[in-house]
């Protein structure tokens, strides 16, 4: 979204659909328009430490890979 705000600051405000990601939850891969058909049912595909070490790869990028190449990962 071309707001001019921070997209992290506009997620931490108004939560991640503000931000304008695709995805809902942050544990699945379950994108807006699948949660929003099975909001009750669609499954956590990613545990907490499973999210936690992909972050971990993301933040501290072992591969210097360039912003693009994170984004996709």
């Amino acid at each position: 979204r071309g707001t001019g705000y921070d997209e992290k600051m506009v997620r931490e405000m108004e939560g991640l659909e503000a931000s304008g990601s695709t995805y809902v939850c942050t544990l699945c891969d379950s994108t807006r328009a699948e949660a929003s058909h099975n909001m009750v049912l669609h499954s956590i595909t990613r545990s907490h430490g499973e999210n936690l070490e992909r972050y971990e790869i993301w933040r501290s990028n072992p591969y210097a890979e360039s912003v693009e190449e994170l984004r996709d990962r």
